[in-house]
């Protein structure tokens, strides 16, 4: 493997999400990229870092940020 990849656990935490639902959901809503490994799912840990350090409020699982239709 060329890039270190990570599960969701793994990313859950390094990077401080409350679950690896939250991890998901985080990864669906940013693009993310996502790659299977036998059945697990693993993420390419450079994506986070570039999303993550910006943004502080994205741990919310996907539960407050509702979209609002114009």
């Amino acid at each position: 493997m060329k890039d270190r990849l990570i599960t969701r656990r793994t990313a859950m935490e390094r990077f401080d999400f409350p679950s690896t639902d939250a991890v998901r959901m985080f990864a669906k809503r940013h693009g993310v990229r996502a790659m299977n490994r036998g059945r697990l799912v693993v993420y390419d840990p450079r994506d986070f870092e570039r999303l993550v350090a910006p943004a502080s409020g994205v741990f919310d699982g996907g539960v407050r940020r509702r979209r609002t239709r114009a």
